[in-house]
C-alpha cells in the first residue's frame, strides 16, 4: 500500500493537486472497510460503511485545512508553493527546513 501511493506525493504526481495524504487516507479506508465485489453500489453494507468513513475524514480534512487542494495548504502552512516539479524550488523547500 506504501509503495502504491507514492506517486500521491505533492498533491498527486507533484502537481500541487488534490494532497496525497488525504487520497492515502481515503484508499487506507478502504482498505478496511471497502466492498470485496465489483457491483451495485447502493446494495452492499461494506460501500455504505466505507463512504460514511471516507466523507467524514474528508470533511474533517478540508475544515482543518480549508482546502483538498495540495497547493493552497502549502500556502496556509508554509507561507507560499514551492513546485516540486522544479529542482531549484526543491531544494529552496529542503533548505527551508519545512
Amino acid at each position: 500500500m506504501f509503495k502504491a501511493a507514492s506517486p500521491l506525493s505533492g498533491g498527486i504526481a507533484r502537481s500541487g493537486q488534490t494532497c496525497g495524504s488525504l487520497l492515502g487516507a481515503l484508499l487506507f479506508v478502504g482498505v478496511v472497510f471497502g466492498r470485496r465485489r465489483l457491483e451495485r453500489t447502493g446494495v452492499f453494507e461494506d460501500y455504505r460503511r466505507a463512504m460514511e468513513v471516507a466523507e467524514k475524514i474528508y470533511d474533517e480534512f478540508e475544515k482543518e485545512l480549508g482546502t483538498t487542494i495540495c497547493k493552497g495548504i502549502r500556502v496556509r502552512l508554509l507561507g507560499r508553493v514551492y513546485d516540486l516539479r522544479d529542482p531549484r524550488s526543491v531544494k529552496e523547500f529542503i533548505s527551508s527546513g519545512t
